[in-house]
């Protein structure tokens, strides 16, 4: 609900509605789901990583950066708006690839080509099952993006580990995400120190 619309609900200001929230301890916050998404199939998967434990899960995931990102809020005194700029053309855009087991992450690399099934399958048998810790139970988990092939990947992976692939409209699920946001944040804050968007993703995971 707006603040507008709590505040003609109850006949007062929107400072009034605010000041009644705050006063509440009930705080400004939003976490959107996609309305496609199936709460059965949801449910399915949950149960089935139950199974897994949680230092066996390694949770698999893409993420993209453009180079110049741009700060989405600032601050100013109350009345006076802030004024930012961005510029009109189309820059670079950096890709990363990495994985999460348990605090640990693994094999994340940089690049600048398109992610395709050929790239994923070489990374996850050449840099990935190799670097993960050896023994019986992990669990791959991984979204159903195209390039993600089932077949190649499960045949990869046999004897080494199992995939469990995220159900339709979840990324919620997969807890590297949760990784690339603190990742995007730490980049808008300080992108301007380093070389390039490479050298500024290496220094994040080395101190994450």
């Amino acid at each position: 609900m707006f603040l507008g619309e709590l505040a003609k609900m109850f006949g007062c200001s929107p400072q009034s509605a605010h000041a009644m929230l705050k006063s509440l301890g009930i705080t400004r916050k939003k976490q959107l789901a996609y309305s496609e998404a199936s709460e059965k199939k949801r449910a399915r998967f949950a149960s089935r990583v139950k199974r897994v434990p949680l230092g066996k899960r390694v949770y698999v995931d893409e993420s993209g950066i453009r180079e110049h990102p741009q700060r989405e809020f600032g601050c100013a005194p109350r009345g006076l708006k802030v004024a930012g700029a961005r510029p009109g053309k189309c820059f670079g855009r950096v890709n990363v690839i990495g994985a999460l087991c348990a605090a640990l992450h693994l094999c994340v690399e940089r690049y600048r080509h398109s992610t395709d099934s050929a790239f994923f399958e070489d990374w996850f048998e050449n840099r990935l099952l190799k670097a993960m810790p050896w023994g019986e139970g992990y669990a791959v988990i991984l979204d159903n993006a195209s390039f993600h092939r089932r077949k190649a990947l499960r045949r990869l992976a046999r004897g080494k580990a199992r995939l469990l692939f995220l159900p339709p409209y979840s990324p919620d699920c997969n807890r590297i995400e949760k990784s690339w946001a603190n990742m995007k944040r730490f980049l808008r804050g300080c992108l301007d120190k380093f070389a390039s968007v490479e050298s500024a993703v290496h220094a994040h995971f080395l101190v994450s």
